[in-house]
């Protein structure tokens, strides 16, 4: 990852689908090659309206799952290591097409 920190916005394409983090990540930045991180910021879009988010693992559903966002709420978390694996990381929204804006740093 030659950006430090990586900011960029990912797409959900399908309403109450699970999609890991990094696949999203690799489809808006083809040169992105990190599946570690030690702090990641996840934003939902100002203009979400109802959609509701939620960031979980594997296995995750409407109502099994980490947290829920919905517009311009922001969820984060920071280690002082590359702790964070971004393949283990699961999200999805209740309306297809939402946008949700990321901050990565790496150490």
């Amino acid at each position: 990852m030659a950006k430090v920190p990586w900011l960029d916005t990912v797409t959900i394409p399908n309403a109450n689908q699970n999609y890991v983090l990094l696949d999203l990540i690799q489809v808006a930045d083809a040169a992105f090659n990190m599946r570690r991180s030690a702090a990641i910021g996840i934003q939902a879009d100002k203009d979400a309206g109802a959609a509701v988010f939620f960031i979980g693992n594997a296995g995750m559903s409407g109502t099994k799952y980490g947290c829920s966002l919905v517009a311009t709420q922001l969820y984060s978390i920071a280690f002082e290591l590359n702790l964070i694996m971004l393949d283990d990381i699961h999200v999805r929204c209740t309306v297809a097409g939402q946008l949700l804006h990321l901050t990565l740093v790496t150490k």
